[in-house]
Order: structure tokens, then C-alpha cells, then sequence
């Protein structure tokens, strides 16, 4: 396997993150749950280290649920 397809490469967490942010659009809470959750099988075997990538996923759609909601008080005009 090539550098680049290595999941334990830090290249590869970068070619993630790339794809996300300019062929799909992401920023960067929606980027790294797809990181976490492409890469919970793939970089570690035991069951621990997989959940602890799986409720970082979770962390950042929390953190993006929130940025949405906190444009949208913005929005209306709450804090001003």
C-alpha cells in the first residue's frame, strides 16, 4: 500500500479532510466526523479506541448542530 492509502500515514487524514472540504463542500466539524468515522475500523482494532473515534464523530455534530443554531440567533436578530 502506497503512503498515501496508509491509514496510519498522517497524509491520509489529510487527503480526507481535503476531499471533504473541496469536493464536497464540508468545513471543518463535518470533516472530521467523516474522518472519525471512515477511519474507526480501519485504524483500530480494539473495541475502545473504535468508540472513542465513533463519540468524536458525535462531538463535532454537536459542535456543528450548535454553530447552525448559534447563525440562526445571530440571524433573527437575538444578540445584537
Amino acid at each position: 500500500m502506497n503512503y498515501y492509502g496508509d491509514p496510519n500515514s498522517p497524509y491520509y487524514t489529510k487527503r480526507i479532510l481535503d476531499y471533504c472540504e473541496t469536493e464536497l463542500g464540508f468545513d471543518f466539524y463535518l470533516c472530521n466526523v467523516v474522518k472519525y468515522v471512515l477511519r474507526h475500523k480501519r485504524k483500530h482494532a480494539d473495541i475502545q479506541n473504535r468508540v472513542k473515534d465513533l463519540q468524536k464523530a458525535k462531538e463535532y455534530i454537536e459542535w456543528e448542530i450548535e454553530k447552525i443554531q448559534l447563525k440562526e440567533i445571530v440571524k433573527d436578530g437575538i444578540y445584537q
